[in-house]
């Protein structure tokens, strides 16, 4: 996170840098925010020659496109301060199962995540807890101060947090950009990739931010479970063939939208990540700073992008309430937490918890089955109309066969007058 003052910027200023033909140190310093045309801080439309000069200073240099937004901005280490964690404080970045912030990516750029286990496969379950309660959960002080004085922080960055959550508890996982003078923060799964159907919360420097994490627990009764999937309108793990351990919904959007710009533009973007199930031989190239332009001039198509994934059929979603209020409680708290920062202008906290134990529970059942739909109908003919269904068969067998036998009477009646009518007629021919 953070604006263009990185030892890229150092590097190219350097004697010892390599630029291409016609161009200037000032030149390339101006075309440098083409490197986040991939995400969402530009909005403007790109001129090739810009990009192909970009692509030009980066291959004489050694540098990839990530390796260069990483000497752009501010990493994680200057962006997140003091962390505490069910109210004890504990290293941001301790390599740690679960307790530490690592950088990551998203469709906003490059990011910060706390618990977030994109790679993990099989049946493990992710950190869970049963805290609750604002100082059950996660809390922060963060600081925007290199990018907001930098002056061109709106360049490839933006200010601000995502953070994912697990049953039961809150379990923070994915990190977030920083825009302006806001931080997006997003809730999401431990194993999912952030994607934009994740919850966002907006959280402002120089403000306390409480986000109230509030999930729904979904379930499928084995009814359900029976019915075919075109019925039951949702996805298990046994529909895939091989079946797999744990479907996530996100992990298919991801996919589909993947799958759709190696497609059209023949590469992978750096922000998304790389699928896990291709051979060496299938891998798809990185996408330079030039193949940019496809993906500007595709960016409605990707976002109108239709996929056919389907929820889980067992899943837990989170929705996400906040309020902000200005930096007070440290006039009326004895936690320790608020003598931890310094309370500037550039500074923001926010605390991430669920307020009750009990969460809200989606059970999808089959309301009526075939020998149901008897009963009651069997039910409703007798209250109606004073008749049991066997009774209401009798009546239909007794019509049916009564209409039949008529039929057969009227047949013979007309057989036997063209007989009697038939030795009249050749008698008057005589």
């Amino acid at each position: 996170m953070g604006g263009i003052s990185g030892n890229l910027i150092n590097f190219i200023f350097t004697s010892s840098s390599k630029l291409p033909l016609g161009a200037t140190k000032e030149s390339v310093l101006k075309t440098l925010p083409s490197l986040g045309y991939f995400t969402e801080h530009q909005w403007t439309f790109p001129r090739s020659q810009d990009l192909r000069m970009i692509d030009q200073v980066l291959q004489l240099n050694n540098y990839t496109i990530e390796l260069a937004i990483d000497e752009l901005g501010m990493i994680c280490e200057d962006f997140i301060l003091v962390c505490y964690w069910a109210g004890k404080k504990f290293p941001c970045f301790a390599k740690h199962a679960f307790l530490g912030w690592i950088g990551s990516t998203s469709h906003y750029g490059a990011c910060c995540s706390f618990n977030y286990h994109p790679n993990v496969r099989g049946s493990k379950e992710p950190f869970v807890a049963n805290t609750y309660g604002m100082h059950g959960g996660l809390s922060v002080i963060g600081t925007g101060y290199p990018q907001a004085s930098d002056g061109k922080s709106g360049a490839l960055y933006s200010e601000g947090f995502m953070v994912g959550y697990d049953r039961r508890l809150i379990i923070p996982v994915q990190g977030a950009n920083v825009i302006s003078l806001s931080n997006k923060l997003m809730i999401h799964h431990p194993h999912d990739f952030a994607v934009e159907a994740s919850p966002l919360t907006l959280i402002r420097l120089r403000k306390e931010t409480f986000v109230n994490v509030l999930p729904t627990d979904s379930r499928c009764s084995e009814q359900v479970l029976a019915l075919p999937q075109n019925q039951r309108d949702c996805i298990v793990g046994s529909d895939f063939n091989p079946p797999i351990a744990n479907y996530r919904q996100p992990a298919c959007t991801l996919q589909c939208l993947r799958n759709e710009v190696h497609r059209k533009c023949g590469c992978h973007p750096f922000h998304l990540p790389q699928p896990t199930d291709r051979g060496p031989g299938q891998r798809v190239r990185n996408c330079t700073v030039y193949d940019s332009m496809c993906f500007v001039e595709n960016y409605y198509m990707f976002k109108r992008l239709k996929c056919n994934c389907l929820p889980s059929c067992s899943d837990v979603t989170y929705k996400t309430a906040s309020i902000v209020s200005d930096f007070s409680a440290y006039n009326f708290s004895i936690n320790p937490f608020y003598k931890e920062t310094n309370l500037s202008d550039f500074e923001f906290i926010f605390h991430i918890f669920m307020s009750n134990q009990v969460v809200a529970a989606n059970r999808r059942i089959v309301v009526v089955s075939w020998i149901s739909l008897l009963s009651n109908l069997g039910g409703a003919f007798s209250l109606c109309l004073g008749i049991s269904v066997l009774s209401l068969f009798e009546v239909l067998f007794f019509t049916a066969f009564r209409l039949r036998k008529m039929y057969y009477q009227r047949k013979q009646r007309k057989e036997q007058q063209i007989k009697l009518v038939a030795p009249f007629a050749r008698l008057q021919r005589f």
